[in-house]
């Protein structure tokens, strides 16, 4: 009687271990699943061009500054470029947006205007005030435009601007972002380049911003797993009670 209570124990311990290890991948994992996982680009160029102003130098090339300068500023008025090759993002992009800090100077209305253009070839080492393809004097000084045309109102000392691009994600090829001010608005603005990343007057760069799908667990998945397998240990439970119950009548009876 004792070796068949044993052997009935047994069985029920053996199959409750079996199930759990069965089961304990399905729980660990869960269904695959997609969510969004953050990550950034980096310009693959960046320079500013001085188009006007007293402090004008036209002729020379700022590809290699530390710092973009917007308005008119410190080398005259200046108008800046950035550009980002969206071959380079993976794929599957859920969102995508231009970040970057901006350290505003001036105490005029301060309004940054920014232009996205698309298949502008240029050399961050040889465009110039007078020579560049952005058409940098006609954007500012005339009302025409060029490009997608973004507006921000910028106040206090220093903003954190954010550009949805949206439109672009499916996009693999080069945009340039051009950065100006209004013709009469004496507010000029500076951003960091990408020759010098670690600049202390800014904490976040200019740079894309964008998530991707990505697989990863399902919780709620697991969660029904885990509940199916408490659902059998106490079903086994349960059958080792009875059998317990019933072999202590038949001991009895006997």
């Amino acid at each position: 009687m004792k070796m068949q209570k044993k052997k009935i124990i047994r069985s029920i311990f053996i199959s409750l271990i079996f199930s759990i290890i069965c089961f304990s991948p399905i729980l660990q994992y869960g269904r695959a699943d997609w969510t969004p996982s953050d990550t950034q680009l980096a310009p693959s160029k960046d320079t500013f061009v001085s188009i006007g102003g007293i402090l004008s130098e036209p002729l020379s090339n700022f590809g290699g500054a530390e710092t973009l300068y917007v308005g008119d500023g410190l080398y005259g008025y200046c108008v800046s470029a950035i550009e980002f090759d969206l071959s380079e993002l993976p794929e599957n992009l859920v969102t995508l947006q231009f970040e970057s800090d901006i350290v505003v100077y001036g105490e005029n209305t301060r309004t940054l205007e920014v232009y996205i253009m698309e298949g502008v070839g240029w050399a961050e080492l040889e465009v110039t005030g007078l020579d560049n393809p952005f058409n940098a004097t006609d954007i500012c000084f005339t009302t025409g435009s060029v490009g997608n045309l973004t507006k921000i109102t910028l106040t206090g000392s220093t903003s954190d601007i954010t550009i949805d691009l949206g439109d672009y994600i499916d996009d693999n090829s080069l945009i340039t972002l051009l950065f100006t001010t209004g013709a009469l608005d004496e507010s000029w603005f500076t951003m960091q380049s990408k020759e010098n990343q670690y600049l202390a007057s800014y904490s976040n760069p200019p740079r894309l911003e964008f998530t991707i799908e990505e697989a990863a667990d399902d919780p709620s998945n697991a969660g029904t797993v885990g509940g199916g397998l408490f659902a059998l240990a106490i079903i086994g439970v349960i059958i080792f009670v009875v059998i317990k119950k019933k072999k202590k009548k038949e001991v009895e009876m006997v």
